[in-house]
């Protein structure tokens, strides 16, 4: 199951037991193949009220607006890992990608033996089917290639409607392995920047990732490097460490100015490790359009920065 999917039935709004959560899936089976009636329904179960798709007015319900009414053609480049890479080399920051090894169809196809000592290997569609080789001696690579064939296919977003994931044609790819160098952190630190018509307005740090749960401790600051508790749910844990401001921070908001201007939301994420700024993923629909680990009472605040009038819809482009 979609690990959106898993948070999702565990944070909806009211607690539910696991006999009604197991008729939660079963509903989603059976209505799946109608992405917007999906929506809806889990919307409705995150949210406590029927979405509003005549007038969104909160965050995620215009990201579910855009997403079923507007042309999406290039969030499914962006959200591609692979295809993304054109995208952020002719947009002139190819030397911030991560150092990639190779691509196939399918994990028969990967060959370890140019593949150097660590990598990482992961999908080119989905999310958290990752795995990290930190030392290719020491691993199991016809293991390795059963878990990578069964993630590549998977498919990813047709448990949440996210539609634009459906239209990636998924692949395997190795990249460089990147050492964390943290030292608030156990894995390397994931810098996720919420962009507004290319305006970065909220950083969400995100650090000890747990490889096999892919859970992740966070906090979330603002431009000038403010701490900002307040923006994260306040069903979740606290931390009470202070993470540095990173030392691309200036370049990463540059970045996200370049990249994310064409869209009215798109979150960016970068890592950052001998001091050097690497370019993660763009995501369009964070966390299946369920908040995540935000706070709910700044969703329509967000909301209010995206001006929907200006983009057409799918009608409009058809005319």
């Amino acid at each position: 199951m979609n690990y959106y999917l898993r948070q999702f039935l565990k944070t909806i709004a009211k607690p539910i037991t696991d006999r009604r959560r197991k008729n939660v899936r079963k509903k989603i089976s059976k209505i799946k193949d109608n992405p917007k009636e999906l929506a809806s329904f889990l919307y409705e179960r995150g949210f406590g009220r029927p979405i509003n798709w005549d007038n969104p007015i909160e965050w995620n319900e215009k990201l579910r607006w855009l997403a079923f009414n507007t042309d999406t053609s290039l969030w499914t480049e962006l959200a591609d890992k692979y295809k993304v890479r054109n995208y952020v080399e002719k947009n002139g920051y190819g030397d911030h990608l991560v150092k990639l090894f190779g691509v196939w169809d399918h994990a028969s196809e990967i060959d370890f033996a140019s593949l150097p000592e660590s990598f990482v290997l992961k999908t080119n569609h989905g999310f958290g089917e990752v795995i990290v080789v930190k030392d290719k001696s020491k691993v199991d690579i016809e293991e390795i290639r059963a878990k990578m064939e069964k993630y590549v296919n998977t498919p990813f977003g047709d448990e949440t409607a996210e539609i634009h994931y459906l239209k990636i044609q998924p692949r395997i790819i190795a990249e460089e392995y990147l050492v964390c160098d943290a030292s608030f952190s156990t894995s390397i630190v994931d810098y996720k920047f919420y962009c507004f018509n290319g305006q970065p307005v909220i950083c969400g740090v995100y650090f000890n990732r747990d490889p096999k749960t892919h859970k992740t401790s966070s906090i979330y600051y603002d431009m000038t490097w403010n701490c900002k508790p307040e923006w994260k749910n306040p069903i979740l844990k606290k931390f009470d460490v202070k993470v540095p401001c990173p030392h691309n921070f200036e370049l990463m908001k540059k970045a996200c100015q370049d990249l994310c201007k064409d869209f009215p939301f798109c979150r960016l994420d970068f890592y950052e490790t001998g001091k050097k700024m690497f370019i993660g993923e763009f995501t369009f629909t964070p966390s299946a359009c369920s908040g995540g680990s935000l706070n709910p009472k700044i969703f329509v605040e967000l909301g209010n920065m995206m001006s929907l009038h200006q983009y057409p819809t799918l009608s409009q482009t058809h005319e």
